[in-house]
């Protein structure tokens, strides 16, 4: 580093005075000191280039104001940064604010629905808890009537067989008399036997003329049963049951002929013949009445038991027809069993 020139001016004009007024050897230690000055100024000049870079002379002075300078710019651009940062976590804060209202409103709204569902799942339960109960007691109800229908069947079974039975016993008595006779008895109609509740025995089931083909048959065979004629009437209601096994008046015809027994006290094969009426016809209107003129038979044969059963199953098949009555009113003559 070159000593500015006024500086060694000022120490020529310093030396020139100094000589002519100082002794040498002051002159000289001054030299010395100037020198030695001047040799430090080197240095810390040398040393402020080093810290430049080594750049253009500067002073050091100058270059501590540079650095000041730059450490001003450097200051300044850290404030920027800081005033961009805290912009940033204010926009932040804002956001986060906001996100955290939208939090309290979701979790608000959450809370609304999970209330409500609460509400409706108590509802639901207390509802579960009334079904449960209605179905325990539907399933003692069911389970009551299940114990009933299966005491029901029970008993219509035990009827059932015991109808087979009874049946047995009178197709073989029946049997036992066809083998000695093959037709009704001509009866004097003064000497026939009516049917309890019933004034005489053509008036009980007659059910008028007949229509369509065999016609004159059918008339002609009830007419004679009207007179009390079942010999020639049983032949008659044979003859067109065979010559019309399908005509509109072939269930009429099959009772009559169970009537024909029935009149002449052949009470084995009139429920035969009343059996056919109800196998073959179960659904007409003379099915309930040859039902009942079986429970009749029955009792003139002294089987009650089996009279029994046959009156409570014209009560049960056919409830609303007028054989009903009658075979309410004959059960309650017999009595339980």
């Amino acid at each position: 580093m070159k000593t500015a020139p006024s500086f060694l001016i000022l120490l020529a004009a310093s030396a020139l005075f100094l000589g002519a007024c100082v002794p040498a050897e002051d002159i000289t230690s001054m030299d010395l000191r100037i020198r030695n000055l001047d040799s430090r100024v080197v240095k810390l000049d040398e040393a402020v280039k080093r810290i430049d870079g080594g750049g253009t002379e500067k002073s050091p002075l100058e270059a501590i104001r540079e650095k000041q300078a730059d450490l001003g710019d450097a200051v300044d651009q850290v404030n920027a940064d800081l005033l961009e940062l805290k912009a940033r976590m204010e926009e932040d804060r804002h956001s986060y604010q906001n996100m955290q209202q939208d939090n309290d409103k979701a979790r608000a709204e959450l809370q609304r629905k999970i209330d409500a569902l609460s509400e409706q799942f108590v509802v639901l339960a207390d509802q579960l808890r009334q079904t449960a109960a209605r179905l325990d007691a539907m399933g003692e109800r069911s389970q009551a009537a299940i114990s009933q229908a299966q005491q029901a069947a029970a008993e219509a079974e035990a009827a059932r067989k015991a109808a087979e039975e009874a049946g047995k016993k009178a197709a073989a008595r029946a049997a036992a008399k066809k083998r000695t006779s093959k037709g009704p008895k001509k009866i004097v109609p003064a000497k026939t036997k009516t049917a309890p509740g019933k004034k005489k025995p053509a008036a009980a089931t007659a059910t008028g003329g007949a229509t369509g083909p065999g016609r004159e048959i059918y008339d002609k065979a009830l007419g004679l049963f009207r007179k009390g004629k079942f010999n020639e009437a049983y032949q008659e209601f044979d003859r067109y049951l065979k010559k019309y096994p399908t005509g509109k008046m072939a269930p009429n015809a099959r009772f009559w002929l169970g009537d024909c027994y029935y009149s002449q006290q052949e009470y084995e094969l009139a429920i035969l013949e009343y059996q056919k009426v109800i196998a073959d016809f179960p659904a007409h209107p003379k099915a309930p009445a040859a039902l009942l003129k079986q429970g009749l038979a029955f009792e003139k044969l002294k089987d009650k038991d089996t009279a029994r059963i046959v009156y409570k199953k014209v009560v049960d098949d056919y409830p609303k027809s007028d054989q009903a009555a009658t075979a309410k009113s004959r059960l309650k003559a017999l009595g339980k069993k």
